[in-house]
């Protein structure tokens, strides 16, 4: 894999504040790549149905053609997860929000950020 690798872009989706300005954020990477999935975590946190669909017409507005996938979480971590992932998939780049819960219940309990901080294997767009 080389260096920086746009082409496959794995978006960690939770439906908050955060992944939405992560997603903003990515926009322009997201244009120019080859793919975009869009991961959701289950198990951890429930999300609604309707944020994954208006994440995905927003998506198609800017051109982008992204592959929704809801992943059921096998550990209770959903950063490792997440991660794991981003290896079977080959993606180049992860698009993330970061803290969606309060930094003292990251810090005291762990949490995604946490976890994709510590282990990230490849490059992370992470946004708050």
């Amino acid at each position: 894999m080389p260096l920086l690798d746009l082409d496959a872009v794995v978006i960690g989706w939770d439906g908050g504040h955060a992944a939405a300005r992560a997603v903003a954020d990515a926009l322009p990477i997201c244009v120019l790549a080859k793919s975009v999935k869009v991961v959701t975590i289950t198990g951890d946190k429930s999300l609604k149905a309707d944020l994954q669909a208006f994440l995905e017409r927003h998506l198609k507005a800017h051109g982008i053609q992204p592959e929704l996938i809801e992943h059921h979480a096998e550990s209770a971590n959903a950063g490792t997860e997440l991660l794991e992932f981003c290896r079977r998939s080959g993606a180049g780049i992860l698009v993330m929000g970061a803290y969606g819960h309060s930094r003292f219940r990251e810090f005291m309990l762990g949490g995604a950020t946490r976890t994709i901080l510590a282990s990230a294997d490849r490059p992370i767009l992470m946004s708050h």
